[in-house]
């Protein structure tokens, strides 16, 4: 999969549903050697390799201009992945956690921490011939090297199920070659330290049902089962109750009988337009623009003050200063934080400010996603892994049927526009998203209604999931950083947010 663009691959996503059993994982095969050798045989396989004619392109920004097979980032995350064969701390998915997604590997890197990555299932078959290909090939002394093969999850993992090791797949499909001549005698093999105790090779476990949890169910019964499908299983209490944004869908459709993914909604003709948009309230958040007089002032966020006045204008605070704007000069943010009474201090929920509500086909807001994701970090005692989130959005994404065909997409470039505004069909909220993606350093709000308007727009053109998940991840990371809600977070009186 390197030198496959994130967009390209998006393009081959189509609508997919999460089983609703959680996801089975195997104990591989115990390694017959150390795929790794001594420092002085790894020196002589990258010098080698640097003057091999053959370029591999990764997604680390040292790659760029790249003329070699290997870039140090992937050289580094190679030779984690092959520690974590060698001491047996490795962990490989049998099923999907979304269908056509790809499976899981889990493993123990050097510092202790517990990492996740996807690979394809091509078949053993399928990665015996490619192994065997490169055998063969003219470039046989750098290719068919655990350094090189370990820095491709999709290679790696599935000869590691079916052969234990790297060399020992080499030795499979190559009998013929003195593999210890020509690789170097391997390190000795550490001791075992398998990702649980009692586990032996060939075991099988069952993952926790949360997606973003990699907890494993050791003792036979030790999870608890969903109430309603009796299916799926989780951990604790907390998983279950984090993954049920989810889940109550996928429960639903199966109490149906169905599990086939949801159409998506379109904005009908009463929904478009401006006819619908409220009036701005005070202390919402806004973006200027196309300010004369005050040009400095243009891609800043402002607070409306007070209503509009008899000029027609609005008291807005911006840096500090009072200044009164047309409204023709901002754009509303149309994000708000809101808390039910009572609990001020738990993780507010964000809504479309002008309707209240979580997905907004008038104004082109998905939140839910979001939601989702800051439940999650507020349960969670630990900071959600990068892997974690994408997982999680991946899973959202699944759910819905896209609502066009490849022939139907036209002109990606978009003209210059950003990819995240393609899925958009509302002016005004395209012109708000791309005045947002310009600022160096958005507001909460802000950042939450880029998100939400990525989403809106990824669920409708794939090729914007990749740009969706990027903002997700940065609103998290703000989400982080605050500790407290926002300022502009305010309860809802008279009805409960649920």
């Amino acid at each position: 999969r390197r030198g496959t663009s994130a967009q390209a691959t998006a393009l081959s996503l189509g609508a997919a549903v999460r089983p609703l059993d959680s996801q089975r994982f195997v104990v591989p095969p115990a390694p017959a050697a150390n795929d790794l050798s001594d420092e002085a045989k790894q020196a002589t396989w990258k010098r080698l390799a640097a003057s091999t004619p053959f370029a591999a392109v990764c997604s680390h920004p040292e790659s760029k201009g790249n003329r070699s097979p290997f870039c140090l980032s992937c050289l580094q995350e190679a030779k984690e992945r092959l520690q974590a064969v060698a001491a047996g701390a490795v962990l490989l998915s049998l099923t999907e956690e979304v269908d056509d997604r790809g499976h899981m590997a889990i493993y123990r890197r050097s510092d202790g921490k517990v990492v996740s990555e996807s690979f394809k299932d091509y078949g053993r078959g399928e990665v015996e011939v490619s192994l065997a290909a490169v055998v063969a090939s003219q470039f046989r002394m750098t290719l068919a090297h655990p350094l090189f093969i370990a820095q491709d999850p999709n290679l790696l993992w599935l000869l590691v199920l079916s052969h234990g090791c790297v060399r020992a797949a080499l030795q499979y499909v190559a009998p013929h070659v003195d593999w210890e001549e020509e690789l170097g005698k391997s390190l000795a093999l550490p001791a075992r330290t398998p990702l649980f105790e009692a586990t032996a090779p060939g075991d099988l476990l069952l993952r926790c049902g949360a997606t973003a949890c990699l907890k494993f169910e050791v003792e036979a019964h030790a999870f608890r089962k969903c109430g309603r499908c009796r299916r799926r299983r989780y951990c604790s209490d907390a998983c279950c109750s984090s993954d049920w944004a989810l889940h109550k869908g996928e429960c639903k459709q199966a109490a149906a009988g169905s599990s086939e993914p949801k159409p998506l909604r379109t904005r009908t003709a009463s929904e478009q337009g401006t006819a619908w948009r409220p009036t701005p309230a005070v202390g919402e958040e806004v973006l200027l623009h196309s300010l004369k007089a005050k040009p400095e002032l243009n891609h800043k966020i402002g607070v409306l003050e007070g209503v509009q006045t008899d000029a027609g204008r609005y008291p807005t605070r911006v840096d500090g200063v009072l200044i009164a704007i047309k409204p023709d000069n901002f754009y509303r943010v149309g994000v708000k934080a809101v808390s039910k009474p009572g609990e001020e201090q738990a993780a507010p929920k964000l809504l479309c400010s002008q309707h209240e509500k979580e997905a907004c086909l008038h104004c082109e807001l998905e939140l839910g996603i979001a939601n989702h994701l800051i439940h999650m970090q507020q349960a969670s005692s630990e900071e959600l892994s990068e892997d974690a989130v994408e997982r999680v959005v991946e899973a959202h994404f699944a759910k819905n049927q896209r609502d066009w065909k490849d022939g139907e997409v036209h002109n990606l470039a978009g003209d210059n526009e950003p990819v995240e505004c393609q899925g958009l069909t509302d002016p005004v909220g395209k012109a708000l998203l791309r005045t947002a993606l310009s600022l160096g350093k958005p507001s909460l709000l802000v950042a939450a209604a880029i998100a939400g308007m990525s989403c809106y727009s990824a669920q409708r053109l794939v090729v914007a999931r990749p740009a969706a998940l990027r903002h997700l991840r940065h609103l998290c990371v703000l989400l982080r950083i605050q500790t407290a809600a926002p300022t502009s977070a305010t309860p809802v009186s008279g009805k409960q947010v649920e």
